[in-house]
């Protein structure tokens, strides 16, 4: 199931992220977390192939926006503190929960 490998792309880009963030905010003198946001994106690379040979690219593509968008908020606000500008950015992670939802079920509506 495509589900799986997006959701280990999409921790895998946040785990990258997190670390280039912290590369970038050290003054680009924490080698370690260079070296940890490159293999997170490594990782991302190598579930991307996995999902492409279960799904095609609209699909894939559709629900990593999606999946990124929910983990990295989620992600940002719980371990890093950050916080949007205005609530009605919340409504924008609640729609990619949507759109994330409404992608999968339709595939199980095409099988079944």
């Amino acid at each position: 199931m495509v589900l799986f490998e997006v959701l280990c792309m999409s921790c895998a880009e946040t785990f990258g992220n997190f670390n280039l963030k912290w590369f970038a905010e050290s003054g680009n003198s924490a080698n370690h977390h260079l070296g940890l946001g490159i293999l997170g994106y490594v990782v991302v690379l190598f579930f991307l192939v996995r999902a492409f040979a279960l799904k095609n690219v609209l699909i894939v593509t559709a629900l990593w926006e999606g999946m990124i968008t929910i983990i990295g908020a989620a992600s940002a606000y719980f371990i890093l503190g950050e916080r949007f500008q205005h609530p009605i950015q919340w409504l924008g992670v609640a729609l990619a929960i949507l759109a994330v939802g409404m992608i999968h079920i339709g595939q199980q509506l095409k099988h079944g």
